[in-house]
C-alpha cells in the first residue's frame, strides 16, 4: 500500500512539472538537469531530517522552543487581558476548551515572534543563515544572486519584507528573476505567523513546528524550480555580485540599536496581527455566506453542497497524486481549496477541526506540506501592494505575473508534498 502511494507521488512530480512546462513562456529553456538537481536536493534534505536520528532531536528542540515562546507570550497576555489572555478563570467552565480565545492567546504570538525576528536580524543571525541558503540555491539553480537571496529570505520573513533586502535591484532584475521572488513568497510562510500555525495544529499534526520549518526550506527550492520553468530568467541579468548584495542587505537592515530593532519588530508585528485578525473574521463570514447561498441547491448524492465540497472535488485529483487514498484526497482537496480561495490560516483552522479518522496520519503530513504556503488571493493583494511601493517602475510586470505566481506557488507546495510523501 505504502509503495503504491509513493508511486503516486512520483507520478505527481511528473504531472506538476509538466503543468509548469505547459504554462512556460519559453519551453525551449527547460533545463531537465536543473529540475532533477533541485528535486534531489529536496529529497536529500527531507530524508536527512525525517529518516536520521537527528530528526527526533531537531523536532524536539523546535517544539520546545515554540512551547517556551507560547508560554512567554501567555505570561504577557494574562497580565494585559486577564483570564481572556490565559489567567485563571474567576468562574467554572463545563468545557475547558471554551476558555481558549484565539484572538487573545494565539494571535499575540505574531507580535512577539516579529520582535524576535527583528532582533535576530539586528545581531546578524538571520542574515547569515539567509546568505548561506541563498548561496546554495544560487549554486544549484544558476539564478542571480539577488533572486537567490530573496528566495532564501522568504523562508524566514514575509513576502513584502524579503524583497526589501534586494530593493536596489528590483528595478533592473529580469522578469524571470522577479517571478522567482514572487513565487517563493507564495510557496513559503512568514516567520511572523510560524508560531500561530503551531498553536492551531499542535494537537492535530505531530511535531508540527519542525514540519513548518522544513516545509518553508523545501518549498523555497520547489518555488525556484517552478518559477524558472514558467518564466525563465535571462542569463544576462545574473551579474549582480555578492558584495553588492551584502551592501544592499546592510543598507536595509538599518536598526540603530537593540531597542530600535525590538520596537520596530513589535510595531510591524502589531500591523500583521491586526491584518490577520480582520482577515479571519472576514473570510469566515464569507464562507458562511457562500455556504448559505449554496444550501438552496439540491444535495448531490446525499452530500450537502458547500464551498468546501465543491473545492474538494476540484482539488482532490491533485492531492491524490501527492500520495494518498482517494477518500483522503477528497478531504484534503477541501482543505487545499479553502487555502487557495481564502488563506492558509483558515485552511489550517479547518484542518484542525477534522476528526482523527478523516485523514490518515500519513495524509495529514502530506496535506500539511501542500497547504503550508501563501498562494492565495488575499496574499496576492498583500504582495502586489508591497512590490508596487518597492518597485513602482515594474508595476506592469508585477501585475502580469501576479496570478501566475499563485499557480506557481501552489505547484511548488504540491511538489514539496510529493517529495515528503516519497521520503516518509
Amino acid at each position: 500500500m505504502e509503495f503504491g502511494l509513493k508511486l503516486q507521488s512520483v507520478l505527481g512530480l511528473v504531472i506538476f512539472v509538466s503543468i509548469a512546462l505547459l504554462l512556460s513562456e519559453n519551453r525551449r529553456k527547460f533545463n531537465l538537469k536543473t529540475v532533477v538537481i533541485l528535486l534531489l536536493t529536496q529529497a536529500v534534505f527531507a530524508s536527512a531530517i525525517l529518516k536520521t536520528p537527528i530528526a527526533e532531536f531537531f523536532f524536539g528542540s523546535v517544539n520546545k522552543a515554540i512551547i517556551t515562546l507560547q508560554e512567554a507570550t501567555e505570561f504577557g497576555t494574562s497580565f494585559v487581558f486577564g483570564y481572556l489572555g490565559g489567567a485563571p478563570l474567576p468562574f467554572e467552565l463545563v468545557d475547558e476548551s471554551d476558555a481558549y480565545i484565539f484572538a487573545f492567546r494565539g494571535l499575540p504570538l505574531i507580535i512577539v515572534f516579529s520582535s524576535l525576528t527583528a532582533l535576530l536580524f539586528y545581531i546578524g543571525v538571520l542574515p547569515f543563515i539567509i546568505s548561506k541558503i541563498g548561496k546554495l540555491i544560487r549554486n544549484i539553480s544558476n539564478i542571480s544572486e539577488a533572486s537567490a537571496l530573496g528566495s532564501a529570505a522568504n523562508i524566514f520573513i514575509g513576502m513584502v519584507e524579503s524583497p526589501m533586502l534586494i530593493k536596489p535591484y528590483l528595478a533592473k532584475m529580469s522578469r524571470g528573476d522577479l517571478f522567482i521572488i514572487m513565487t517563493t513568497g507564495m510557496c513559503t510562510v512568514a516567520g511572523t505567523v510560524f508560531a500561530v500555525y503551531v498553536v492551531v495544529l499542535n494537537n492535530y499534526v505531530e511535531n508540527v513546528s519542525g514540519h513548518i520549518l522544513i516545509s518553508s526550506v523545501l518549498s523555497a527550492f520547489a518555488g525556484v524550480l517552478v518559477a524558472t520553468i514558467m518564466v525563465p530568467p535571462e542569463s544576462s541579468q545574473n551579474s549582480t555580485s555578492q558584495n553588492e548584495i551584502n551592501a544592499a542587505e546592510e543598507d536595509e537592515n538599518n536598526y540603530e540599536g537593540f531597542m530600535d530593532a525590538l520596537t520596530s519588530g513589535t510595531n510591524q508585528g502589531l500591523i500583521i496581527f491586526l491584518n490577520v485578525l480582520a482577515s479571519i473574521v472576514v473570510m469566515l463570514a464569507l464562507v458562511y455566506l457562500l455556504n448559505g447561498f449554496l444550501s438552496f441547491l439540491p444535495d448531490l448524492r446525499g452530500e450537502e453542497i458547500t464551498l468546501q465540497y465543491i473545492l474538494g472535488l476540484f482539488m482532490a485529483p491533485l492531492m491524490w497524486v501527492t500520495g494518498m487514498s482517494w477518500q483522503d484526497a477528497l478531504t484534503a482537496g477541501q482543505i487545499m481549496g479553502v487555502k487557495t480561495v481564502f488563506n492558509e490560516l483558515l485552511a489550517f483552522i479547518e484542518m484542525g477541526k477534522l476528526e482523527d479518522g478523516d485523514l490518515s496520519p500519513r495524509s495529514r503530513i502530506v496535506t500539511f506540506y501542500a497547504v503550508n504556503g501563501f498562494a492565495n488571493l488575499s496574499s496576492l493583494g498583500i504582495m502586489l501592494s508591497g512590490l508596487f511601493i518597492l518597485a513602482p517602475e515594474r508595476k506592469t510586470d508585477i501585475l502580469q505575473l501576479g496570478f501566475r505566481s499563485i499557480i506557481a506557488g501552489t505547484l511548488a507546495t504540491l511538489i514539496t508534498a510529493s517529495v515528503i510523501s516519497i521520503c516518509l
